[in-house]
């Protein structure tokens, strides 16, 4: 029969072993969250994570370690999923690599952005592709109703509602956009270019709702190999633990901006050219109307 006296969790009620410092299940402490400093180890936690003095752990941390020594501990114990706020909100702003540059995860940053950014160019790119699907009966839309217009003297009232504006306007001209709705309606590259802006759309909302799962333990484990790798002497001379660990501000801003900036410089010229192609073919054609 098992006598051990075991821990009961105050925040989900999980019994846990008595020489656990955190619930396995949740991460809470069972003690206070306090860090002295001045002795240069934390109190009320566990001496060691992993194999790995708890002090250490913080040391690495540096920023904000009660956030995420908690977590630490739940992670020791064989959960891995979590949520972290700061990852999910930058990445609604196709930002979150940032938060990976900031933590010095550079690996993992290079390949948050490389997906952030693979996801943007698929939308841009299927994007254009059902833009130049219905470019040339754009262009003959366009065209047409120009010349309509000249004829009837027709011109647009912007205040006009849909509904007035295909009551008012000329027969032939209605006639024109209902063709032309209807060529966009059947053909199947813009509808697929459509339905894939719209898969990739989702794709994108799935990224940015997991990768927060995950965060805080891919943390935890650099940290933990981080640490271990230092005191094997794995690291060349120089290297401690906070200079391995700890934040790099200027890493988070440049890889916010460099990222910015890369996505505009691939992004906007691709479009442009798109859009621009499009546009010259029907200023030429509607040239002799105006």
């Amino acid at each position: 029969m098992d006598n051990k006296e075991y821990k009961i969790c105050p925040k989900c009620g999980t019994a846990c072993e008595p020489d656990h410092a955190f619930c396995a299940k949740c991460g809470s402490s069972f003690g206070v969250n306090e860090y002295n400093r001045g002795y240069g180890r934390p109190t009320e936690y566990a001496d060691t994570l992993d194999g790995i003095p708890t002090a250490e752990v913080v040391d690495y941390i540096d920023k904000n370690p009660y956030s995420y020594l908690p977590k630490f501990f739940k992670y020791s114990f064989g959960s891995k999923a979590g949520w972290h706020w700061p990852v999910f909100i930058l990445g609604f702003f196709s930002l979150s690599f940032t938060w990976f540059f900031y933590r010095k995860m550079y690996k993992a940053g290079i390949i948050v952005f490389a997906i952030t950014l693979s996801i943007i160019l698929s939308i841009l790119g299927f994007s254009i592709m059902g833009i130049n699907a219905i470019g040339e009966p754009l262009t003959d839309y366009v065209t047409e109703m120009t010349e309509l217009g000249q004829k009837y003297h027709y011109v647009f009232d912007e205040e006009l509602d849909e509904d007035r504006l295909l009551t008012e306007m000329p027969q032939e001209m209605v006639t024109a956009t209902e063709n032309f709705l209807r060529t966009v309606a059947n053909n199947k590259t813009f509808n697929v270019a459509a339905k894939l802006v719209q898969l990739m759309t989702y794709v994108q909302l799935a990224f940015v709702v997991i990768l927060p799962i995950f965060t805080n333990y891919w943390y935890y484990k650099k940290a933990i190999s981080d640490i271990k790798k230092l005191n094997e002497g794995g690291y060349p001379n120089g290297y401690s633990v906070q200079s391995k660990g700890s934040v790099s501000l200027v890493s988070g801003i440049v890889s916010g901006i460099g990222g910015y900036f890369a996505i505009i410089i691939i992004a906007i010229p691709i479009m442009l050219s798109t859009t621009m192609n499009i546009a010259t073919d029907i200023i030429e054609k509607i040239q002799p109307y105006l």
